[in-house]
């Protein structure tokens, strides 16, 4: 297999200008209780409530930056949540007006959980973080990680590669829980939780697809009169595995197929979607062959886009994205397109699917085959640079698959 790289060598060049510290899956925070953000303003538990357990306990947000959690009962033990279909916090609206309505929160690659709660009781207090996850085969799991609360301010921290999940459920919490056990305190205890967040050292490169084990959920996203055999939007008629490609051809003298991935469900806009987290990867690297029929086709445009929500837009899906051009020679060539051209680079934290739109071509019919879709981060100028003239690389990567 030969990889050209020089039709990404400016693109990945041009995207190191922007390139910091490296970071993906990116640690932050989920809930802050603050007043001037969420679903709405003012007041608001963001939907934490009560899941189960002896006695529900009554929610409050009347201070600004603060959960207040009241047992209504002696003895403590129970269990809050957030809601099954918010993904966090920062999910809603730019003008409070509502929020982002899918899915849960994108955990792969990331360490641990961290809350900052205290308590009004006289003695250590018992209890659990919990994550209820959905690796698209039914939710939901339910993984926990116990914890100590002394009297006043503490700072729980439950280590998430501890939990037993798999990839698959770290990619799509659907809740995120805080439960207390029984205890003998005196009176019923007041819980003050201000903040819930991410912690860890993120991932250097998550594997969207490479296509060893099929179709990975690869849909015709639109233009499907543009693939052969395509029946319709979020459909996989007209695509197929050929010896661990996606392929499809591409019918040209007319819009070019466009086709996308989700977060492991192949359709997913609907309640069981599985946003992604892409905001800080900086890259992605596809590579990819076309060749040609019996047309005179040399060469096609590729647009790599993606589906996100819009805050400023009251969340709705937006589109963004650039082109590269790829020789129509039956060669596999990777492609590096630059994540930055996408757009509103603080949405992409919800992103619903990522894509490639074959431009509109002429000289009749092509096969299109994609090898693999990765998102990275690049290393230094210098390194990069050793790396593409000696194409070894080396050095310690965290990498995974989506």
């Amino acid at each position: 297999m030969r990889l050209c790289r020089f039709a990404w060598v400016g693109a990945l060049l041009l995207s190191l200008n922007q390139v910091g510290v490296a970071n993906a899956q990116s640690p932050g925070v989920l809930y802050s209780w603050d007043h001037g953000i969420g679903s709405s303003g003012g007041p608001n538990v963001e939907e934490w409530s009560f899941q189960f357990g002896a006695a529900a306990p009554d929610l409050s947000n009347a201070t600004d930056g603060v959960l207040t959690v009241t047992e209504t009962a002696l003895g403590g033990d129970f269990a809050i949540s957030d809601g099954f279909n918010y993904a966090k916090e920062s999910a809603g609206a730019a003008d409070l007006s509502g929020r982002y309505d899918f899915g849960g929160v994108d955990l792969l690659g990331l360490d641990a959980i961290e809350i900052d709660v205290s308590h009004n009781g006289t003695g250590d207090i018992f209890g659990q973080v919990f994550l209820q996850t959905d690796d698209s085969s039914g939710c939901c799991g339910f993984f926990a990680g116990g914890f100590t609360l002394n009297p006043g301010a503490n700072t729980v921290s439950v280590d998430l590669n501890s939990l037993g999940w798999t990839d698959g459920e770290a990619k799509y919490a659907r809740t995120v829980g805080f439960q207390i056990f029984g205890h003998s305190e005196p009176s019923p205890v007041t819980y003050e939780i201000s903040e819930i967040r991410t912690a860890g050292t993120p991932l250097n490169e998550r594997v969207i697809a490479d296509h060893s084990l099929g179709l990975e959920n690869a849909v015709v996203k639109f233009d499907e009169s543009g693939i052969s055999g395509a029946t319709g939007t979020e459909s996989q008629d007209g695509l197929t595995n050929l010896e661990d490609s996606l392929r499809w051809v591409d019918l040209g003298d007319g819009p070019g197929g466009a086709v996308a991935w989700g977060n492991n469900n192949a359709l997913a806009v609907n309640f069981s979607a599985r946003p992604l987290d892409i905001s800080n990867y900086s890259v992605a690297r596809v590579t990819m062959k076309a060749t040609p029929g019996a047309g005179a086709a040399t060469e096609v445009g590729v647009q790599f886009y993606a589906q996100y929500a819009d805050r400023d837009a009251n969340n709705q899906f937006a589109f963004g994205g650039t082109s590269l051009t790829l020789p129509v020679d039956g060669q596999f060539h990777e492609l590096m397109f630059p994540l930055d051209a996408l757009g509103a680079g603080g949405d992409l934290d919800l992103t619903q699917w990522i894509g490639l739109n074959i431009d509109p071509h002429a000289g009749g019919a092509i096969d299109i085959r994609v090898q693999s879709v990765v998102l990275g981060v690049p290393e230094p100028t210098g390194v990069v640079l050793t790396l593409i003239a000696s194409s070894v690389f080396a050095g310690v990567r965290r990498r995974r698959w989506a």
